[in-house]
């Protein structure tokens, strides 16, 4: 079932994998067996610090063995088909979607603040351009995940005001409930309560990063981005 969630006043779309479509298990011992070969597979600090296993962009490195994602992918794209069409679209499109990175991680491990998009030319695009890395959406799966255990992805809000609004506004978490994304609009930042097999669909402007892990059990996601074209006619 596809719930939307307003997150800061963004759209943000929650729902589930059937684990069965899939070769959930070959994936994730492919990643453990990757992720004991090198915990820091991959190594991001960009002043923030990040310390995990990920793939982006070392997919080629020869040391550690490709997941299958061939069923997975084929999910995703039935899937995000009908999770972007949630949105109230005025045209007809077509979406790319790409498995870009999976993560995996466990105790003292985390990865910094960031979203996904990448600089495109407008100019280019209204001639027909494809930007192959260009991300419209990300989509975040919780291929591995205890909820008992791990802590979810963090959402930053772009608002200023977050920041103060215990100052400016102090009463009003005392009668908003805070477990409702549309009550975001209270913090800097925000998590959703995460269940294995989950996956979130967001706007690739919308900041996020992974807190530094308390269990010495793997936590494994897979992130897709998605790109949208309009047909030529």
């Amino acid at each position: 079932m596809m719930k939307k969630e307003i997150l800061f006043g963004i759209p943000v779309i929650k729902t589930r994998i059937d684990p069965k479509l899939y070769d959930k298990s070959k994936i994730i011992n492919t990643i453990h067996k990757n992720y004991k070969l090198d915990p820091d597979r991959n190594e991001w600090n960009d002043g923030e610090g990040s310390r995990m296993h990920h793939s982006y962009n070392d997919w080629d490195n020869k040391k550690f063995k490709l997941p299958n994602f061939d069923k997975l992918i084929k999910v995703y794209e039935n899937v995000i088909k009908e999770a972007i069409h949630t949105y109230q679209l005025k045209s007809k499109i077509n979406i790319v979607a790409s498995i870009k990175n999976y993560t995996c991680m466990k105790k003292t491990q985390s990865m910094q603040q960031h979203n996904h998009l990448t600089p495109i030319d407008r100019m280019s695009i209204e001639k027909g351009e494809i930007y192959e890395d260009q991300a419209d959406f990300t989509s975040i799966h919780y291929i591995k995940f205890n909820s008992k255990k791990h802590k979810s992805t963090v959402f930053k809000s772009s608002q200023a005001f977050g920041k103060y609004y215990d100052y400016m506004c102090p009463t009003h978490k005392d009668f908003l409930d805070d477990t409702y994304a549309e009550n975001s609009f209270m913090f800097n930042e925000y998590y959703f309560d995460t269940l294995e097999d989950d996956i979130i669909f967001l706007p690739s402007i919308l900041e996020h990063y992974i807190p530094i892990q308390t269990s010495d059990e793997t936590r494994i996601t897979v992130v897709a981005n998605i790109r949208v074209e309009i047909p030529k006619y």
